[in-house]
């Protein structure tokens, strides 16, 4: 079907989507040729209103096919880790089915931008993260494509993903409140009170976390907020709490080497910060690592050691 003969249709049945694809980069391109069209997204399978069901939803690889420096970055990041890290935590597998079998409804409905069927520890693969292959995409017909979690169809905008709002609906609520720090924060209160032009003097969510719009997204300065313990850290520990000394020597052998810059680490705020990872299940009752530990951690390398952290501070 042509794409004219999309649009036909689809301007009686949904105009809205019509509306935003036509005012949207992907119709309004410097060359006519590189138009994005309806099918180079949702194949030519479909082409009556009988077969809506044929038509191809998009995935992240659909947009990296145009994309390519964007999807390889989208890979490289936390957001893409979004599903696995879901299904690594012990509370969401205490919740209702109707929850977390019935489509996107809670934490799923936000960690749908991480892809599909990552496999870690929890899989019974101990070694680097592997793929299933598309299976457990198959048994999801929306949600796949993760890039409109920040670029929302069917606009597309790239000023929509640099404005902090485009955040606030998942990085929110009290178990991770980001959005309410921000926005009550001296930085969200001039950002809102000034306006959101680009040189405006209040910085958002994006300049430190997509920096010069770098789609490989990660925490600033750690995991969970946190920088993980170094081996020296923990080691420290040791002539404060003489009697944890070998829970702490075998949790000191998984903690890489090396120091923060500038950073105090006095043994009160290192024990405060495993009692945090103990509540995250990151570690255990005994300090030891978990399997989360070792899914998000070790496997998928969500967590800054000293050499990144320093690196990016410095930059910064």
């Amino acid at each position: 079907m042509a794409h004219k003969d999309c649009l036909g249709c689809h301007v009686n049945v949904t105009p809205g989507i019509v509306t935003q694809h036509l005012g949207s980069p992907h119709a309004n391109t410097k060359i006519k040729q590189d138009e994005v069209r309806c099918h180079d997204c949702h194949g030519t399978d479909h082409n009556t209103m009988d077969d809506w069901a044929k038509a191809a939803m998009p995935t992240a690889e659909t947009c990296g096919e145009c994309h390519k420096k964007q999807m390889k970055q989208h890979k490289a990041g936390k957001h893409n880790l979004g599903w696995l890290v879901m299904k690594s935590q012990i509370a969401w597998h205490g919740q209702p089915g109707a929850i977390t079998e019935q489509g996107y409804r809670g934490c799923s409905g936000c960690h749908k931008i991480g892809e599909k069927g990552l496999m870690g520890v929890t899989d019974g693969n101990l070694g680097e993260i592997k793929h299933d292959g598309g299976k457990e995409a198959a048994t999801y017909r929306y949600g796949n494509v993760q890039c409109d979690a920040c670029h929302t169809r069917h606009s597309f905008k790239k000023s929509e993903a640099k404005d902090p709002r485009a955040c606030s609906n998942c990085h929110m609520g009290f178990d991770h409140p980001q959005w309410e720090m921000y926005s009550s924060s001296k930085h969200g209160i001039i950002w809102g009170i000034e306006g959101h032009e680009e040189d405006a003097r209040a910085p958002t969510c994006q300049a430190c976390h997509v920096m010069e719009g770098d789609h490989e997204v990660k925490t600033p300065w750690g995991f969970l907020a946190l920088r993980i313990p170094t081996k020296a850290n923990v080691l420290a520990l040791i002539d404060v709490a003489p009697s944890l000394e070998e829970p702490l020597r075998k949790l000191a052998a998984a903690l890489p080497e090396g120091n923060y810059i500038d950073v105090d680490d006095d043994p009160q705020w290192v024990f405060d910060r495993a009692l945090i990872l103990q509540a995250a299940g990151v570690l255990d009752a005994s300090l030891q690592p978990t399997e989360r530990f070792v899914e998000i951690v070790v496997q998928a390398q969500a967590a800054r050691g000293p050499d990144e952290f320093n690196q990016i501070r410095t930059k910064m």
